[in-house]
């Protein structure tokens, strides 16, 4: 398929060449689709910028006059008698504002000294001091405060002579338990895997130079194998030197 030469070369891409005529009529919609509304224009269309600024200037200016001819409404003054005083009640304190030509100075209300630090309230006095009181405390006998200990029956002593039972039946078994771990212990089965210590790229290469598989090789065998992994991969990195 030839292209046509009247196409710009700078529009020549590997792209769909599908293109629109812009200057062509555009086709009209149906009568019965049509809104006669967007056929009307409006009036301010396609007026010089400069009406259009003086008519804005214009609206500005009147309302401005008209914000000026407004009378200004301030509140009267309110006035304070001298009788007026402090409200003291129980659920609320409120204060009316005084004025400077009628001011009536009361006497202050008895206010409690505070104590800048509350936490020294809370401190209990301690032991051996004096009291609140300035009488010393007074401490029991301990024979006394052991006299005074509330007896106990046979139910009680039946009870605590089976939590000796018990705490000495849990400290059995558990010695029991300790023997039978280090027994088993002597049992444990060892590893029979041992895995590679060494790159996959570098295990390929040695067992092509050595014309051995490494998976087929026994735990112990691979142990010596990663040995001489090392070893070989050493000498290869002096003989690249």
């Amino acid at each position: 398929m030839s292209r046509s030469r009247a196409l710009d070369f700078l529009f020549e891409f590997d792209a769909p060449q599908t293109f629109m005529d812009l200057t062509a009529p555009l086709i009209p919609l149906p009568t019965a689709t049509h809104d006669a509304w967007f056929d009307e224009v409006h009036p301010d269309h396609s007026r010089p910028s400069v009406e259009l600024a003086r008519e804005v200037a214009d609206v500005v200016r009147r309302l401005q006059q008209q914000q000026e001819q407004k009378p200004h409404h301030v509140p009267r003054r309110k006035t304070v008698q001298p009788h007026d005083r402090i409200r003291n009640t129980a659920n609320e304190r409120t204060k009316k504002r005084c004025d400077a030509s009628g001011v009536v100075h009361f006497g202050h209300l008895p206010t409690t000294a505070r104590d800048r630090k509350p936490t020294n309230k809370r401190a209990e006095p301690e032991l051996g001091r004096l009291k609140q009181d300035g009488q010393p405390a007074a401490r029991a006998p301990v024979a006394l405060v052991r006299r005074r200990q509330p007896l106990v029956d046979a139910g009680n002593r039946l009870n605590a002579g089976t939590t000796r039972t018990e705490s000495s039946e849990r400290t059995k078994r558990r010695e029991v338990q300790e023997v039978v771990a280090r027994h088993n212990k002597k049992f444990k089965a060892t590893h029979t895997y041992e895995p590679p210590r060494h790159s996959v790229r570098e295990v390929k290469q040695w067992e092509r130079a050595m014309d051995k598989s490494y998976y087929a090789l026994s735990a112990e065998e691979r142990v010596q194998a990663n040995k001489d992994i090392a070893i070989w991969k050493q000498r290869q990195k002096e003989k690249s030197i």
